[in-house]
């Protein structure tokens, strides 16, 4: 009686295992692509990539394996029906877990000025309702995701109070191209030396190692924040020309 108990757990721990492993490299091959094409690697840990995964995983590859260690039975004629649902359910989890990527995608980091002055992402699904067909607004800015300027009144409590009363980052009729002025604006809300350091302390390692990296000085970049869900970051412009060159993750706490 034991040896045949035994057999039982040890088949349902193989079947575990073995649907374990499959589940795994699945999900890292379908979420791998999505995150690859959706995440950039700047935003994947300061805009909700790294939650996403995380909640993906957890559905897909966890739970999957869980109901075949409960439900399978070896020599049982119910695994037919039992382990097509289990793998439909999977099935359905990871294109949920997609879907929320895709939906969940930072499309804009866009720039508010009053009374912010740093930049914000925006999702897909923060910008559904956008009467400005997509394709329009991507051709604002050659990076991806792309670089715009939310205009906002110059009234220092008139832009306090929009801010209150509408989501801005969801007026894409307000969205301009880093150009001119309002890159000029962008470029002047770059960040003193003793102010990220007295924000954000013990980031200053991270941010020379970038200026070692593209050459040059502090003083020839504009490090502007770009504040995220789930962190912050700095986006560092030339200043001479404008030109964006990237980003640094910085570590709060």
């Amino acid at each position: 009686m034991r040896g045949d108990r035994r057999e039982f757990w040890v088949a349902k721990l193989k079947a575990f295992g073995a649907h374990l492993a499959i589940s795994a490299v699945v999900f890292a091959t379908v979420v791998g692509v999505a995150m690859w094409r959706f995440y950039p690697p700047l935003y994947f840990w300061i805009d909700g990539g790294m939650f996403v995964l995380t909640v993906a995983a957890g559905v897909d590859v966890a739970l999957g394996p869980s109901f075949t260690l409960v439900l399978y039975a070896p020599r049982r004629r119910s695994n037919r029906l039992v382990l097509p649902a289990i793998a439909i359910a999977q099935a359905a989890a990871l294109t949920w877990g997609v879907h929320l990527m895709y939906q969940q995608r930072p499309l804009f980091a866009a720039y508010v000025g009053y009374p912010r002055r740093e930049f914000f992402p925006v999702t897909g699904s923060l910008i559904a309702d956008s009467p400005r067909p997509l394709g329009e607004l991507l051709a604002l800015s050659p990076e991806r995701p792309a670089l715009v300027y939310v205009s906002q009144p110059q009234d220092l409590q008139q832009a306090r109070a929009e801010l209150q009363s509408e989501h801005t980052l969801a007026r894409t009729d307000r969205y301009l191209p880093l150009a001119g002025k309002q890159l000029q604006e962008v470029l002047d809300a770059g960040r003193a030396r003793n102010h990220i350091e007295a924000l954000f302390p013990g980031n200053m390692p991270a941010v020379q190692k970038f200026i070692d990296e593209h050459g040059g000085k502090f003083e020839n970049y504009a490090f502007v924040p770009l504040a995220a869900r789930y962190g912050v970051a700095l986006l560092a412009f030339r200043r001479n020309d404008g030109h964006y060159v990237g980003g640094i993750p910085l570590h709060l706490g």
